[in-house]
């Protein structure tokens, strides 16, 4: 499977985020670290109605509240269910709340533990062991080998100092 994905030509689009990182973090959070509606937007369930707040999106520092009949709501709510054997990242592995006390005390133990490991191959050499890749073979004709080169080396000129 790795080789059939090396093989593929991939162009990742990738820009800066227009109000930096944090907002990226902060969208990405809303997703990943939160349930589908939380306790404080219930208001109130009356008549096979539920009451719930949400944001204004013309102004998102005042709420509106909605009306539901109870089976839509359900209906809504349960998309955002996850299904049966998946989890939540922040319950996954060594970061979940439970026995974090413990966790954190043997993964400090075992930081103390582990030796400094020194590599011995280069990156070209341990991915073609692994996977049987060579980084170094050109693509196109899979006979010669790929070099560095400077296409501009002869056009450079070195600066001089002005001052």
């Amino acid at each position: 499977m790795l080789i059939s994905c090396a093989s593929k030509n991939f162009v990742v689009y990738c820009k800066k985020p227009f109000a930096g990182p944090e907002q990226v973090i902060k969208y990405l959070g809303q997703y990943t670290h939160r349930i589908a509606i939380s306790n404080y937007r219930l208001i109130k369930t009356e008549n096979d109605q539920v009451y719930f707040k949400v944001r204004n999106k013309d102004y998102p520092e005042k709420t509106n509240i909605e009306v539901l009949d109870a089976q839509n709501f359900m209906e809504r709510f349960l998309q955002h269910v996850l299904p049966k054997g998946h989890v939540r990242i922040r319950h996954f592995g060594i970061l979940g709340n439970r026995y974090k006390k413990e966790k954190i005390t043997l993964i400090r133990n075992l930081q103390q533990l582990v030796e400094k490991i020194t590599i011995t191959i280069s990156c070209k050499e341990l991915l073609k062991q692994l996977s049987e890749i060579d980084v170094e073979l050109c693509p196109k004709c899979k006979k010669g080998k790929l070099m560095k080169t400077n296409p501009f080396a002869n056009q450079l000129t070195p600066l001089k100092n002005s001052a």
